[in-house]
């Protein structure tokens, strides 16, 4: 996944006592936005901050769909997440097979792949 790109991620349930689901409404659209590159994390709270060292949260226009008005989120796997969008724009599987191709005809090579992330 990739958290330079984001994309509407749906309606978000508000019912605080019956979280689940997650969203009442699935993505309106498989369009792509940038991530908002004005904003920062705070190390020690994990607060999401904008230029003016505001507190900015999922309610913020900037993490709105344009078109539905639901919650944009990074296109990257989460755990559970039946919301991520695969394409090959976001996981670039393509070059990865393309990739392994080239390994398996390489003759008296050794490869060491060193992967990091979740391992999904």
């Amino acid at each position: 996944g990739r958290f330079d790109i984001w994309h509407c991620g749906g309606i978000p349930n508000p019912d605080k006592k019956k979280p689940f689901p997650l969203f009442l409404k699935k993505r309106c659209c498989d369009d792509f936005y940038p991530c908002p590159n004005n904003l920062t994390v705070d190390e020690n709270t994990f607060e999401i901050k904008n230029e003016n060292d505001e507190i900015i949260n999922a309610d913020h226009p900037v993490f709105r769909c344009p078109k539905c008005n639901g919650i944009l989120r990074p296109s990257s796997y989460m755990f559970g997440d039946n919301g991520f969008m695969e394409s090959e724009e976001i996981t670039l599987k393509k070059g990865f097979f393309d990739w392994k191709q080239k390994v398996y005809k390489m003759k008296n090579k050794k490869v060491v792949c060193l992967e990091i992330g979740c391992g999904i």
